[in-house]
């Protein structure tokens, strides 16, 4: 799911909004990873306070979770 922010380069899949607070979330099947660019792109969200996180599980555990 190669998402785009207009004319530039990938970035991550989800960024949310959620009871005011930021969060980046980039969804991966299985055990994969995220590539070095949305590692930085999480990065940068962290330290601008954000809450970030992979979410591996079709079902949406980590997330839920962690948006709770």
């Amino acid at each position: 799911m190669p998402v785009q922010m207009g004319y530039g380069a990938s970035t991550i899949d989800f960024f949310v909004c959620h009871k005011s607070k930021f969060y980046g979330i980039e969804t991966k099947y299985g055990a994969k990873r995220a590539t070095p660019r949305q590692t930085e792109v999480l990065r940068q969200i962290a330290v601008a306070g954000g809450g970030t996180w992979v979410e591996n599980s079709s079902a949406l555990e980590t997330t839920r979770e962690l948006l709770r």
